[in-house]
């Protein structure tokens, strides 16, 4: 059996890269190639997160939580800040998703 952090490589962290990005472009107006420094990542992957080629169900699903979006948004601003780093804001969130029953019965079904 794989376990829950295996089980969301494929599917939550790359919605909720897509989400850190956007959040991160669009309320602070950083670049793909700042926003991908700050994410560990390289400018091509922000642009395919941008572009939610990846994740679009899940995405969706975090979207209509409002609680969970929330947070997402105050884990984006500590990044910007630098005040936080990105793997464990990506852990926050994985576990707040892991116990939204709703949330992950949206992704999953």
């Amino acid at each position: 059996m794989r376990t829950y952090c295996e089980q969301s490589m494929k599917l939550l962290i790359p919605s909720i890269r897509a989400l850190l990005a956007q959040i991160l472009i669009d309320k602070y107006g950083f670049t793909q190639v700042h926003t991908a420094k700050l994410l560990g990542l390289t400018q091509p992957a922000i642009s395919y997160y941008l572009g939610s080629k990846r994740g679009a169900k899940a995405i969706k699903a975090i979207k209509d939580n409002r609680e969970l979006v929330t947070r997402i948004e105050s884990l984006a601003g500590e990044i910007a800040r630098e005040e936080i780093d990105v793997s464990t804001a990506i852990c926050e969130i994985c576990r707040i998703i892991r116990g939204s029953k709703e949330v992950l019965k949206s992704i999953y079904s």
